[in-house]
């Protein structure tokens, strides 16, 4: 009875039969690199020639996975004017203070007409979960004498990989 059992497992063995074949799986994560501010307007209201306006706050937000050093940088496309009056950039000032991140920030400095760098990302800021969060303060040195009328321009904040 021992004899024929193991014929049958034998010829059992012989008849199955096995094939692997690969399958290879893929997936493309999406990139994340974004620069946004709380407001995209600013009224310092009406200052009185000689005086300085009152500080206004802009929260900026960072995030990124692309794993690379980046840099916040801004600049004015034009002094602050009114036709052909104008408040030397000198007289718009901001200061930077991190909020959250691990880069360093420049300070402050007076808003230029060809960009500056406020913020360097650390390396724990190439990749961001959590955004970097910057706050950023300006204000105007209103000059004496300074034509009445409503000044204008555009600042632009740039986020760019290195």
């Amino acid at each position: 009875l021992t004899g024929i059992l193991a014929i049958f497992v034998l010829a059992n063995n012989t008849i199955a039969s096995e094939q692997d074949t690969p399958l290879t799986a893929t997936v493309s994560v999406a990139s994340i690199f974004k620069i946004s501010l709380n407001t995209t307007t600013i009224d310092f209201g009406t200052v009185d020639p000689g005086s300085t306006s009152k500080r206004k706050n802009i929260q900026i937000s960072c995030v990124t996975n692309n794993n690379r050093p980046w840099t916040v940088s801004m600049y004015s496309q034009a002094p602050l004017s009114y036709g052909e009056y104008e408040i030397p950039s000198s007289n718009f000032k901001w200061d930077l203070k991190l909020q959250k991140g691990a880069g360093t920030s420049a300070g402050s400095g007076t808003i230029e007409t060809s960009p500056v760098n406020i913020y360097t990302a650390g390396m724990d800021d190439y990749i961001t979960e959590e955004h970097v969060k910057l706050k950023l303060s300006l204000c105007v040195d209103v000059p004496g004498g300074q034509v009445a009328g409503q000044y204008r321009t555009i600042i632009t904040l740039s986020m760019y990989e290195e």
